[in-house]
């Protein structure tokens, strides 16, 4: 493989990694992944990492790399979804996220703010049923309508905490993560969405 492809497959990685979120899931009760390739619950677990899987036999990594990207040689999409793992295994095993997060990061005295503001932001989402069953997102931070929770912008949220609530960035990033496992919580529990990642 020539210099000129291996600078592209390791872009298309930095980008998996971008639209990737690590967050702590107080069902698991470890960190989870929210990732940009549909998986069967909506996440992939701690666990999961560490396992050596094959990217050309994971079918729904192998057809979003296809279908995304146009990569359709499997060496390739082995050697994405190698790199994707150890990044990620390095965020999930170096950057421990558990439910004191704020506390531990910011202070008692931001903690209980940014709780407060995480509050606001999930009192602040509506959830719109509709007539066929299935519910539509309305969030604080866009005017858009968004069916499942991967095509929320964390670009606008990250913004909307800063300008609205004087967030600084890092700590809107944090609250990105547990925002969307609050609403992936209510989903699940009040409105019987099996994956509302996905769906």
């Amino acid at each position: 493989m020539d210099e000129g492809r291996y600078i592209l497959l390791n872009k298309i990685v930095n980008r998996l990694v971008m639209d990737s979120t690590v967050t702590y899931d107080k069902y698991e009760g470890d960190n989870v992944v929210i990732t940009p390739f549909r998986v069967m619950v909506g996440y992939l677990t701690k666990s999961w990492f560490g396992n050596n899987a094959v990217g050309s036999r994971m079918p729904s990594f192998k057809s979003y790399i296809e279908y995304t990207y146009g990569i359709k040689d499997n060496k390739e999409i082995d050697y994405l979804y190698s790199y994707y793992e150890s990044i990620i295994s390095d965020k999930l095993y170096g950057d421990t996220i558990n439910e004191n997060i704020y506390h531990d990061m910011f202070g008692e005295k931001v903690s209980n703010y940014m709780e407060k503001v995480l509050k606001y932001l999930v009192d602040d989402t509506i959830v719109k049923e509709m007539s066929d069953g299935e519910v539509m997102l309305m969030v604080p931070f866009t005017d858009s309508y968004f069916s499942r929770i991967r095509h929320f912008n964390v670009g606008f949220f990250i913004d909307y905490c800063m300008n609205n609530y004087g967030l600084t960035r890092k700590e809107s990033e944090y609250l990105w993560g547990d925002y969307l496992n609050e609403m992936n919580g209510i989903l699940r529990s009040e409105y019987g969405v099996s994956n509302p990642e996905y769906r």
